[in-house]
């Protein structure tokens, strides 16, 4: 593990307590560590466990189960935005540990990192939630009470 005064506290607290895979409720630990590397230095930063082939399958079906289960195949598309929201104003949170984090695995600088990446990312996670309520298929509700004091609706339909 990387040790470097010039690393933050915050990102090095993360790497050593990277997390297994986690695939339907179940924490999975991976197969053959593997390495990160810093690579403007070539030092082991941390190992992270692999997925296998059945690792990647089982999340695969796992998350197809997910999608049919009422609890999100039910989730109104306001909610579903909300989580999209949400992980964008995380994701603007610990920008600065994921900036570091990302510089260090992949040698890009700071300031891309930082100052394009990642608010671009935080943009592009806002502009998706903005569409989740728009592109249904069906008639949804736009706003309350905006068109004479009725509610307005919007059609929508799937066509390229």
């Amino acid at each position: 593990m990387q040790s470097q005064s010039s690393v933050n506290t915050s990102v090095l607290e993360f790497m050593n307590n990277v997390q297994a895979m986690f695939v339907d409720g179940t924490w999975l630990h991976g197969s053959d560590p593997l390495a990160i590397i810093d690579p403007s230095s070539e030092e082991v930063l941390t190992h992270v466990g692999q997925a296998s082939e059945s690792d990647a399958n089982a999340a695969v079906e796992a998350a197809r189960v997910v999608l049919t289960r009422a609890e999100w195949a039910n989730l109104p598309p306001s909610e579903r935005a909300r989580l999209l929201f949400r992980l964008a104003d995380l994701l603007e949170r610990d920008a600065g540990i994921i900036a570091e984090l990302e510089t260090l695995n992949s040698g890009i600088p700071i300031s891309l990192t930082r100052y394009m990446a990642l608010p671009l990312s935080a943009s592009l996670l806002r502009y998706y939630a903005g569409w989740v309520t728009k592109m249904c298929g069906e008639v949804i509700p736009a706003a309350p009470g905006a068109a004479m004091g009725s509610p307005t609706l919007t059609y929508t339909r799937r066509e390229p």
